[in-house]
């Protein structure tokens, strides 16, 4: 089944001057109504040809009100000497990226594996020439907009495999308002990080990934808060809130799949991750990784974490050839203090786990690979709820004698095999209960 996941844009000079019409004619034929009515929603229309240089210039026009910018299907080589950002795209607040892309999909809407004769009917943003590393500034940043229908991709090999610049983000805005984004029918190959959710000091994103395909980056994707990589270890991020949403989209041959970030350099913030009906295949690492800590980036580190709230629900997702599938870390070169992880896995499938310690686990970090542990303080939990898989063993890895002192780990049926994980008397499934204030 092909579907047509954005609008391909009528050369006809005539349409053009017209946009209107153009976007309701698309409309009318494929149906996809509340997809495209984000993106014709009275914007004014920027249509870039394939020559590379005008990007630039639809990018960083003079003109402040959002607009979509609509790219010809063609190959866009980014310039490390254009724009004020290294030759990366940061898009105006309320900007649309999009291109024309037909996904084949399956018959649950997960794209397959895209081909070349597919990607040469969208637009392709070649983000070689930039020599950054994967934990520095994105190729293509948004905010408050829609980004559909591009692929992303370095085609020249890393010196080694962090020097690949990441690809597409969703972020915060910088006035501490909410800010909603979508990455819709994209493609990112052989990036630092192939789509990302992020969040700025005070800041508040709602970030969705739909129907995307990440293949051979380092991070397929992230969503990350208290701050990021690129901070360079030293700005401290809190008070800030993301609700992302990654929906039907695949994750294969990456080094590791997806990574969620409850707290990286910060406090009191608040991460709600839904991950629904996606296929994780082939990552060399995690499939998924999920941790709180890392605080130790920070110079002087902090000393004490409070108030993180991390939530990942996974629902229909299925895991297969990795080489680990989940992993969950909890509380690690710090002190946390009423800091809380909840992870669950709701339905999920695995398939030819490739060795005993590919199946999914919550290792209580007492003895952390590179920072002393803190004393878990007043109320820090882990809290696992795994209902309805296919396939698998949960387990739990302490090392060391001791268990990091204070912090609760809540697991449900843990010694249990998977299979009869319908039998276990777990709490009713609530659904995403954060996500209810957006």
């Amino acid at each position: 089944m092909k579907t047509q996941i954005t609008n391909i844009l009528p050369r006809s000079s005539m349409l053009l001057r017209k946009p209107t019409i153009c976007f309701v004619i698309a409309l009318c034929i494929m149906g996809a109504v509340d997809v495209d009515t984000i993106v014709a929603a009275g914007k004014p229309m920027i249509y870039v040809p394939s020559d590379y240089a005008d990007i630039y210039d639809a990018v960083y026009r003079a003109d402040d009100t959002p607009s979509t910018i609509v790219l010809a299907p063609d190959t866009y080589l980014l310039d490390m000497g254009r724009g004020p950002f290294n030759g990366a795209l940061r898009l105006k607040s309320g900007d649309n990226l999009v291109s024309s892309l037909e996904l084949e999909l399956d018959e649950d809407g997960v794209p397959l594996d895209p081909t070349d004769a597919v990607l040469e009917t969208g637009a392709i943003i070649n983000i070689s020439p930039l020599t950054w590393y994967y934990d520095e500034e994105p190729a293509v940043q948004g905010r408050n907009c829609t980004i559909r229908g591009l692929t992303v991709l370095c085609d020249t090999p890393p010196s080694w495999p962090g020097t690949r610049p990441p690809g597409i983000e969703i972020t915060s805005a910088d006035d501490g308002r909410l800010s909603r984004g979508e990455i819709i029918g994209c493609v990112a190959i052989n990036t630092g990080r192939g789509f990302t959710v992020n969040v700025s000091p005070g800041g508040r994103t709602h970030g969705i990934i739909r129907q995307c395909v990440a293949r051979r980056n380092y991070h397929g994707g992230q969503v990350v808060s208290g701050g990021d990589y690129r901070d360079h270890y030293g700005v401290e991020v809190s008070d800030t809130r993301i609700r992302a949403s990654v929906e039907r989209s695949r994750w294969e041959g990456n080094f590791m799949g997806f990574t969620i970030m409850a707290n990286l350099n910060g406090q009191r913030n608040d991460v709600d991750v839904s991950t629904n009906d996606n296929v994780f295949r082939d990552n060399l690492w995690w499939a998924v990784q999920y941790f709180m800590g890392a605080n130790g980036w920070l110079d002087p580190p902090l000393s004490e974490v409070e108030g993180v709230i991390g939530s990942w629900t996974s629902r229909s997702d299925l895991f297969e050839e990795n080489g680990q599938a989940v992993y969950l870390s909890g509380f690690a070169g710090g002190n946390f203090k009423d800091c809380h992880l909840t992870m669950s896995l709701l339905h999920p499938t695995f398939r030819r786990l490739l060795a005993e310690g590919a199946e999914p686990f919550v290792d209580v970090r007492d003895e952390p690979h590179y920072w002393s542990a803190g004393d878990g303080t007043e109320g820090a939990t882990i809290e696992v709820l795994v209902r309805g898989a296919e396939g698998g063993k949960f387990w739990v890895n302490r090392p060391g004698s001791t268990d990091v002192v204070g912090v609760e780990v809540i697991l449900l049926g843990t010694e249990q095999a998977w299979e009869s994980a319908n039998d276990w008397s777990v709490p009713p499934d609530t659904g995403n209960a954060l996500w209810s204030g957006l």
